[in-house]
């Protein structure tokens, strides 16, 4: 690889993310080219002097954001579409339905598309949402014993 690629060993930024970024630089300014056959991460971190598992690492990072492609039998490429180029679209004239083609709404949901003001109607009974006790004047006590009486009378123990 002809690319000058330099590493800080001092920095406080692992090796695989230098090298990561440096690689993503280099792919990004043009340097490397859609398609370009990267090295091997055995002879890239032999020519670096680096361990093998950094370069690897170092790949991975690269491919899972979409820079570098692998092909099966035939080692790392740089991706031929990269993930910038996706950020600039065309602009197109297209057909933009209303919401009534989209959709029918509730006459609640077509009241809030209205500047009116919504009557939202109010709860009934008021809700507790604490936790630390049991809304025991609500809970069917008369219910729970006969349903209990009924399972226990019923068990046989072995």
């Amino acid at each position: 690889m002809d690319l000058v690629i330099t590493l800080d060993l001092d920095c406080a930024v692992p090796l695989y993310q230098q090298l990561a970024e440096e690689l993503r630089k280099v792919i990004l300014n043009g340097r490397l080219k859609p398609n370009y056959k990267l090295p091997s991460s055995r002879a890239l971190a032999m020519s670096m002097e680096i361990s093998r598992a950094t370069v690897t690492q170092s790949y991975e990072q690269l491919l899972s954001e979409g820079y570098l492609e692998t092909r099966y039998g035939s080692g790392t490429f740089v991706c031929s579409k990269l993930p910038e180029d996706y950020l600039h679209t065309e602009l197109t004239d297209h057909y933009t339905p209303k919401l009534s083609e989209l959709t029918m709404l509730s006459r609640f949901g077509v009241a809030l598309l209205t500047d009116k003001p919504v009557d939202v109607p109010q709860p009934q009974d008021e809700i507790s949402f604490r936790f630390d006790g049991l809304a025991a004047e609500h809970f069917p006590i008369e219910l729970w014993r006969r349903l209990l009486s009924r399972n226990c009378h019923n068990l046989h123990y072995s």
